[in-house]
């Protein structure tokens, strides 16, 4: 009733501030638009000069896109400040790699972050066929960053997997509820068939992250990649898994988790309720 008379009564613009207020609190919304506004200046220095179906995701980080898609991509270029630091946290961190694993690629920003201006290699992994029909066509603009395209989901084991469909497959509930159906292999076979190691690996699969991690257990433990990791409690549960369990597992298998820019996280990072990125590096 209130969110309808703010709509109702007041002009759009404070509508928004007061909703901004309510979600981020009063401190937090002028935090979040002073780094919205300082990340919208780099990106239009970035792409000031480019033609409309370039891209600049950095200054140095250029690549030709349909326009429609647009919109998404610049998500991390300004409109989300998380996003961006997530990405700035990425480019920075794996700048020494060589081979990236996107697993959950979506459109595959990650893979042509990396792959952009430079010979270093990617494999992006993205089973939603809408979407890597899209990815595909992406990749199609911009044949010169070394991008393989893998219509495949990653798991413990080679399976059929019940998913909820839309614009992204989400894990189906634990007693393999779900409208589709995903094809997956574990990471450490296809490594094997395919003779080929990434030493940074992404992963953003919504709530199947456990399974791409037990899948993935002798590349983590043997090769040690650095690892950028999205994770999402509430579908995390839906398989009697979660966030702190998967980062127990973590820590055996050797990784130390860190902020998105590197620092070590808090002691209490895997409590949170919300959907939260960390990176995992091996411990020394």
């Amino acid at each position: 009733m209130v969110r309808q008379f703010l709509t109702d009564h007041l002009p759009g613009g404070l509508v928004q501030f007061v909703r901004e207020c309510r979600y981020r609190g009063v401190v937090g919304f002028f935090r979040h638009r002073t780094k919205v506004g300082r990340f919208r200046r780099r990106f239009d220095a970035a792409n000031a000069g480019l033609a409309p179906d370039q891209f600049a995701l950095r200054r140095d980080v250029v690549f030709r896109i349909e326009p429609e898609l647009r919109w998404a991509l610049e998500h991390f270029t300004h409109l989300d400040p998380a996003m961006v630091e997530e990405m700035d946290g990425f480019l920075a961190l794996a700048r020494d790699s060589k081979c990236l694993f996107d697993v959950g690629a979506l459109y595959g920003i990650f893979a042509l972050g990396f792959t952009a201006g430079s010979t270093r290699r990617a494999l992006a992994f993205e089973p939603n066929p809408p979407t890597f029909a899209r990815l595909e066509r992406l990749l199609a603009l911009n044949p010169e960053c070394r991008i393989e395209a893998h219509a495949l989901g990653l798991g413990a084991a080679a399976a059929q997997i019940p998913v909820e469909t839309g614009f992204h497959f989400v894990a189906g509930g634990a007693c393999g509820s779900g409208d589709g159906v995903m094809q997956v292999v574990a990471l450490d076979d296809f490594i094997r068939e395919h003779d080929i190691r990434p030493d940074v690996l992404k992963i953003d699969v919504e709530g199947f992250e456990h399974a791409v991690i037990a899948g993935a257990r002798t590349l983590l433990r043997e090769h040690r990649p650095l690892l950028f990791l999205e994770l999402h409690p509430s579908l995390l549960d839906r398989h009697g898994a979660s966030a702190p369990a998967l980062g127990r597992e973590l820590f055996e298998l050797g990784y130390v988790a860190c902020e998105s820019d590197g620092r070590p996280a808090r002691e209490d990072c895997f409590a949170q309720s919300e959907n939260f990125r960390l990176v995992f590096r091996p411990r020394m």
